[in-house]
This record gives structure tokens, C-alpha cells and sequence, in this order.
């Protein structure tokens, strides 16, 4: 408990020293104060505690929201913040110049905030003395921590679509990626290799898609400095060729670690292992499963144990995302006496975690890119 307080502690003062605040106005002043002095008028009448570290990430999001009040026009979209923290590709247009920006030699240098977080967060997580969890975050930092001797920063990517196991497996990807960069500089001050670059994550762009998924999306694209690929217009099959393509070097072939958040249970995992190489009818690229042995519970103790961020639609009863025309609440976390529905936390009978998902009959033709889970 007390490591990941100091986590938690250290997260939230990044937070506000990462705030992009406009310029302070006298209306900016006065907003700020009117709207501090009520959250916390509201919050004690409630019997919310305001501690200071509450109290600052308060303060954070009363500026904000001032700034906005007052009219600024700071750029402060989030998205626009970094250079090219998004790039959506078009996979369908083979003579597109864009699918050049596919390549690894386009990665961009990582930010220092964005870097050091995640190097705190990869220390949180392996002096985290939590039994239930523990030894899950071993064995699947070891899995990244080898993924990376084998591949290195370039050639290993994820898939970061929003729903609660790619949630995981981003926070994993960053802590493990900022410390495979760490132990480089230590090893070799001075070598221009040892500069951190932006993690590599992908994300196959659905026009089906809950609107509170693609805010989740940008938001953390935006906060963690990722280097997202949104690829349109393809299945999953097509879209990995092309970041394989892209990764090769001129005349040769190269293959790519994907980090994936199959768990044992999922429709397509099968007897999958840690490390499984592509299916035939797939490009050839290294599956790595860090999470295959989580359990739904595991899941939701890690990010919220954590503190990490999670799509809003499992606080209102949603447990597996898919799109939004085949995705309902858990009917098990209908609440008997009350409108509305339980968070996704609360489920007990982990069995029911697709129970909200309509199920699909199998079709024919090339594979769907993977939902959100």
C-alpha cells in the first residue's frame, strides 16, 4: 500500500505539472475560485475527505475549466499539444505516401514527463507487495522485458483499443518500454541509442465506435505521449501487413512483436502461449500474451489498484466493448431496486463478462480487426 501511494502521490503531482493551462486571466482568477471553493463546499457536505492531494488535482481541473470560461484560445485539445502523436493511415491505398509514416525510422523522440512517469510506474509495479497480483506482474514484465531483448523498441508495438485489457497491456507496453530505455543509459551514457522514443501502439479505426472509447483514446494518446497509428479502412489481417511491410528493410523481410491482451477464456485464443507466432493465414509477426493467465479480476484490481485509466462505459455496467450497435450493460449488474447498472468491477461471476455482447454469427472472408474487451 505504501508503494503505490507514493505512485499515486507522484502521478498526480505529474498530472498538474503536465496541465497545459492558459495564461491566468482576472476572470480566469475569479472562476477558478468560484469553482474550487464550491467542489469542496460540495465535497464536505457529502463526507468526502479533501486531502491534498484531492485538493491539487482539483485545483488542476478548476484552471482548466476556467481557462476555458475566460475564452482563451490556447490550443489545449490535447491531441495538437505533441507533434504527430496520431497518425491515421489509410491501409486501402497501396500508392499512398502516408503508409511510409508506418515505419519505425519515424519514430519520434518520447517526452521527458511521459518517460519518467512510466519508468515511476514500472518501479510501482514491481515493488508492489499486492499477493493477489504480484506474481502476474512479474511473470508479465519478464515476458515484456524479453520481448524487448528479442525485438527491441522498434519492432515491437500494441494494440491499444480502448477496452479494459488493452488498458493493461498499454500501461504494461510504456512501464516495460521506459525501462528497457533506462537500462540502456545506464549501461551506455552518451550512445545516441539510449534516447527514449515514443512506445509504438496501433489501433484499427471502426466507424462503429463509442464515442467515449475514441475520447479515452485521444486523451491518453495525449498524456502518455504514445505514438498512435490509427489504421482505416482494413481488417486486421491487412493492417498488420502493412506495418510488417513498412517495417522491412529494403528488399528483405523483417518480423514485428505485437503485444496483445488475449487472455485464456477469449474466443480467439485457443491454446495460445506467452509467445505465439502468427496463424498461417496471417503475416508473420510474434503474438506476445503477457496477460493470457488474468483472470477479469485481476484485470480490474491492476487498473484500479494502479490507478490507471479506463473507458467510463464500465462504470456504467458495460463489461466486454464491442461496437456500440452489439454492446449492451452486464445484465448481471443491473442494480434490483434502482435505475441503472453496477460498475464492471463489481461483477462476481466473472463467466458472465460477455453477457452484454450480442453474438455474431461466423462469417466468411477475411478476420474483423479485434474489438475492445
Amino acid at each position: 500500500v505504501r508503494e503505490v501511494g507514493k505512485w499515486k502521490k507522484w502521478k498526480g503531482e505529474r498530472s498538474m505539472s503536465r496541465s497545459p493551462l492558459a495564461p491566468i486571466t482576472p476572470l480566469a482568477v475569479l472562476a477558478t475560485v468560484l469553482t474550487l471553493t464550491l467542489t469542496v463546499a460540495f465535497s464536505t457536505s457529502a463526507g468526502t475527505p479533501t486531502t491534498p492531494s484531492r485538493l491539487v488535482r482539483r485545483i488542476a481541473s478548476a484552471l482548466s475549466l476556467s481557462s476555458s470560461l475566460s475564452g482563451s484560445n490556447s490550443n489545449n485539445d490535447g491531441l495538437d499539444s505533441s507533434p504527430n502523436p496520431w497518425r491515421a493511415v489509410d491501409v486501402s491505398d497501396v500508392h499512398s505516401p502516408a503508409l511510409s509514416s508506418l515505419s519505425p525510422s519515424t519514430v519520434r523522440p518520447w517526452s521527458n514527463d511521459a518517460y519518467l512517469e512510466s519508468c515511476n510506474l514500472y518501479d510501482a509495479l514491481t515493488t508492489s507487495s499486492d499477493e493477489f497480483i504480484k506474481p502476474l506482474i512479474v511473470s508479465a514484465l519478464s515476458a515484456l522485458d524479453q520481448c524487448y531483448r528479442l525485438y527491441g523498441p522498434d519492432l515491437t508495438l500494441s494494440s491499444y483499443n480502448g477496452g479494459k485489457d488493452a488498458c493493461v497491456i498499454m500501461s504494461l507496453h510504456r512501464a516495460a518500454h521506459a525501462n528497457y530505455f533506462r537500462k540502456l543509459q545506464q549501461a551506455g551514457a552518451g550512445n545516441p541509442n539510449t534516447i527514449p522514443t515514443a512506445p509504438r501502439v496501433c489501433f484499427f479505426d471502426n466507424p462503429d465506435e463509442f464515442d467515449e472509447i475514441t475520447a479515452l483514446l485521444k486523451q491518453t494518446v495525449s498524456e502518455f505521449d504514445l505514438d498512435m497509428m490509427c489504421l482505416t479502412n482494413c481488417d486486421f489481417a491487412m493492417g498488420l501487413q502493412a506495418l510488417i511491410e513498412a517495417g522491412a528493410p529494403e528488399g528483405g523481410k523483417n518480423n514485428m512483436a505485437f503485444i496483445l491482451g488475449t487472455r485464456v477464456g477469449d474466443p480467439n485464443c485457443k491454446d495460445q502461449k506467452v509467445f505465439e507466432p502468427s496463424s498461417d493465414w496471417m503475416p508473420p509477426f510474434m503474438r506476445v500474451n503477457p496477460v493470457l493467465d488474468w483472470t477479469y479480476g485481476h484485470i480490474w484490481h491492476f487498473l484500479r489498484l494502479f490507478d490507471l485509466p479506463y473507458c467510463p462505459l464500465y462504470d456504467a455496467g458495460f463489461t466486454s466493448l464491442g461496437s456500440k450497435h452489439d454492446t449492451y450493460p452486464c445484465p448481471a449488474l443491473k442494480k434490483q431496486n434502482a435505475e441503472g447498472y453496477w460498475p464492471a468491477y463489481m461483477l462476481t461471476d466473472w463467466s458472465r463478462e460477455r453477457d452484454g455482447r450480442v453474438k455474431k454469427s461466423k462469417s466468411s472472408g477475411t478476420a474483423p480487426a479485434p474489438p475492445p474487451s
